[in-house]
């Protein structure tokens, strides 16, 4: 009985075997100096099976060396927690007005730790884009664990300034789709603002059309049309967490997105309060008197669903 060990590395293919009875080794190889693809690694198992009669065991260090548009090589590989100092540089080096699309100041520590060990309420896939030392590339594929969404996954990607227009987000975008099918999800999803228009071609690219637009209130209080309201119900693991966006009480790293989900919707009915439009919206009907009846129905709420919350999680 031979054990053999399949490796991937770079531009080289290489088999190991090693007999157990007469301790031989030997070593089957392939080499070529443009990147494998999937044919070429196919056509090489083919031949390699026709020699190894026992069983082969995959061996993958989950590195993929890609080239963007320039030709430069960079590494596509899975977020570990070994990361977090290279990805806290990533974030804190984007400009400004990136971090405005983001969900959460990725500037802060914390958030970034909590972002490299959250997967409790979703199935999150976190992909990173290497050059050298540097992490140049961030994507995420993010889809529930349970409910009538659980089929759709929402993408996201970003990338150092001195590497944007080079094809590396397309590239992010293509790993996590790709990924996504491998787990049977049916339905993408990518939202953008407006002005991203380099995002916008990214996933048209890979074949995303436009099938809404979705409106929100984005941007400083001050931007806000006078005399609008902005109504946001969200429960932070953190009671000094900063929410500095709407999309942030979507962010199980920052809130309870549970509780809000699936908990604050039904319990507000049974205070007479439907929220059509929907947590974060801007609207401009509301009256003072209807924004202090919201505050004292979401009051009457915390006071309904508190003694059914664990201990330590309200």
């Amino acid at each position: 009985m031979r054990a053999h060990c399949l490796a991937i590395l770079g531009s080289a293919l290489a088999v190991l075997t090693v007999s157990p009875i007469r301790r031989h080794v030997g070593l089957y190889a392939r080499f070529q100096q443009d990147n494998f693809k999937a044919v070429h690694v196919a056509a090489f198992l083919r031949q390699l099976l026709r020699h190894l009669p026992g069983r082969v065991l995959l061996v993958w260090d989950q590195g993929q060396i890609h080239k963007i548009n320039d030709g430069t090589e960079v590494i596509i590989r899975p977020l570990t927690r070994e990361d977090y100092d290279k990805s806290l540089r990533f974030f804190i080096e984007l400009p400004e007005e990136d971090r405005l699309h983001l969900r959460v100041d990725v500037r802060d520590p914390e958030v970034v730790r909590r972002r490299l060990d959250c997967e409790e309420y979703q199935n999150v896939f976190r992909i990173v884009a290497e050059f050298g030392d540097r992490i140049v590339g961030d994507g995420m594929l993010e889809w529930p664990k349970f409910g009538w969404m659980a089929h759709v996954g929402e993408l996201r990607a970003i990338t150092s300034k001195d590497f944007r227009r080079r094809g590396l987000a397309t590239l992010l975008f293509r790993q996590l789709f790709i990924y996504g099918v491998r787990q049977g999800l049916e339905k993408f999803e990518a939202r953008m603002m407006a002005d991203q228009v380099s995002i916008r071609r990214c996933v048209e690219r890979l074949g995303f059309t436009e099938e809404g637009i979705l409106a929100c209130c984005t941007g400083n209080s001050s931007d806000l049309p006078a005399g609008s309201s902005l109504a946001m119900v969200h429960f932070p693991w953190d009671e000094d967490a900063a929410i500095d966006t709407p999309q942030a009480v979507h962010d199980p790293t920052v809130c309870d997105v549970v509780l809000r989900s699936q908990v604050l919707g039904p319990a507000m009915l049974l205070e007479d309060v439907h929220m059509v439009q929907g947590h974060g919206s801007a609207a401009t009907s509301h009256s003072d008197e209807d924004m202090e009846i919201l505050k004292e129905a979401c009051r009457r709420v915390a006071r309904r669903v508190k003694p059914h919350l664990k201990s330590g999680s309200g």
